[in-house]
């Protein structure tokens, strides 16, 4: 009973190692252990434990199953060792795969300055731009501009002050027109006409302003004395941007201060120069006065 009881543990020890030699072989079919050291392993515990084993069950009858459990051990050792040389071929075409696959890479690869540069891919696809928007300009505005004289009325229409830095004086003689003078309104007026040792003038004062809108009348007043008895060689007038709107004969009689009114509608909202002029031939004398101009 008790080499019974012997032959049947080493059974059992054999058969953990046929358990443990299918285990190896398991985890180097897996790559978990390197077939080498399973290998090595198996041989070194058959080497070892066969002889003993054999001689044990020889002596008790027991030899047919131990050479069964050495025959399964050598088949899974066998069973290894072919494991082993599939695994080196997997191994050596993998790594011959791998130089292959470097070498592709390494013959893309173009060389700058010592440097590997990896080329790059070169699409056969051509993306087809998207129009740009045009973009919408904007509205300018139309802005006509009025450029206004100084003052939307008339400057200094009084005459009264002095010296006149408003009107422009124009006399042949060189005398002054704007003055302090006789017989005035007030305390000035503008003096047309012949003086005493000085005839045939030509005498004009003028200003530029801007006539508002909604003002239709420009207006003055005027006294005059001549001595002239044929008219048309004596007069004054009234331009406007160099057109003629009034002309009045002075001649047979005198002319108190009198108020004379134009009509400015066409150029309102207009900048524009007004003049008052006179006129005196070389034979019998006139004179005349100009005051308070106005706009209404």
């Amino acid at each position: 009973m008790n080499i019974l009881t012997k032959f049947i543990s080493s059974f059992v020890l054999f058969t953990l190692l046929i358990s443990l030699l299918s285990y190896r072989l398991a985890m180097v079919q897996a790559q978990i252990v390197p077939m080498s050291i399973t290998a090595t392993l198996t041989r070194t515990a058959i080497a070892t434990a066969t002889p003993a084993y054999i001689g044990f069950a020889r002596n008790n009858g027991l030899l047919p199953i131990a050479q069964t459990a050495i025959a399964g051990t050598q088949t899974a050792l066998a069973a290894i060792t072919d494991s082993q040389k599939t695994a080196i071929s997997i191994a050596q075409t993998r790594t011959a795969q791998t130089i292959q696959t470097q070498t592709a890479i390494g013959a893309s690869m173009t060389p700058i300055n010592g440097r590997t540069q990896t080329k790059t891919r070169t699409s056969s696809r051509t993306r087809t731009p998207i129009p740009s928007r045009t973009p919408i300009p904007s509205r300018t505005p139309t802005v006509t501009k009025t450029t206004p004289p100084t003052a939307p009325y008339v400057r200094n229409a009084n005459f009264e002050d002095q010296p006149n830095y408003y009107w422009a004086e124009n006399n042949t003689g060189g005398h002054v027109i704007i003055g302090n003078w006789d017989y005035c309104r007030d305390f000035g007026c503008a003096y047309f006409g012949d003086y005493l040792n000085d005839i045939n003038q030509r005498s004009t004062i003028s200003q530029s302003i801007y006539i508002p809108n909604g003002k239709v009348y420009l207006g003055y007043f005027i006294t005059a004395s001549t001595q002239e008895i044929h008219c048309g060689f004596d007069y004054w007038y009234v331009k406007i941007n160099s057109t003629l709107v009034q002309k009045i004969n002075i001649c047979n009689k005198n002319i108190p201060w009198r108020l004379y009114e134009l009509n400015i509608r066409a150029y309102a909202g207009k900048n524009v120069n007004i003049q008052f002029g006179g006129v005196t031939d070389d034979s019998l004398k006139s004179w005349w006065r100009i005051d308070d101009i106005y706009l209404k």
